[in-house]
């Protein structure tokens, strides 16, 4: 490794200070009626439709920022996991794989510092049938394609 030691300081330091700054709680009016969104980043688009969706009903999504380094995303995945009132998975490639990971991280939440059971807890697939599985029986399995998936959000979020 040559990086000079200041700019290692420098790095381990911001990282850090971010670390710091997640494992604070989120305001509980902020995470009272929360979402976080579970998504992959080639699904920004969409995703982009279902933040809006939320934000007009006064809920407070959460997701992740692709852009930053995947450290500070872990991180931040693991909080908004403690911290959001309900989580919605949403796949439009149906990779199983992908999905098992995620539903695996809900089950470790509590791990993570959650407190309360989610108030919902979904999967979103463009998927028919028993392409996806869950074997998770508290979570709800939408078959959604694409151009009706804020109508099935609508039904699971209604004021």
């Amino acid at each position: 490794m040559q990086t000079p030691l200041e700019e290692l300081k420098a790095v381990l330091r911001e990282k850090l200070n971010f670390i710091n700054k997640i494992q604070e709680p989120l305001k509980t009016d902020s995470t009272k009626n929360s979402v976080y969104l579970i998504y992959q980043p080639k699904d920004l688009k969409l995703i982009d439709d279902v933040e809006k969706f939320f934000n007009e009903r006064s809920i407070t999504p959460f997701t992740i920022d692709y852009s930053k380094m995947s450290d500070t995303n872990v991180a931040l995945h693991y909080h908004y996991l403690a911290s959001a009132s309900s989580v919605i998975i949403i796949d439009f490639n149906c990779n199983q794989q992908w999905i098992n990971s995620k539903l695996k991280d809900l089950l470790k939440a509590p791990g993570f510092g959650r407190v309360k059971p989610f108030a919902t807890k979904a999967i979103f697939t463009n998927q028919l049938g028993g392409t996806v599985t869950c074997r998770i029986p508290t979570i709800l399995l939408c078959w959604m394609p694409t151009k009706n998936y804020l109508l099935h959000l609508n039904l699971l979020f209604r004021n």
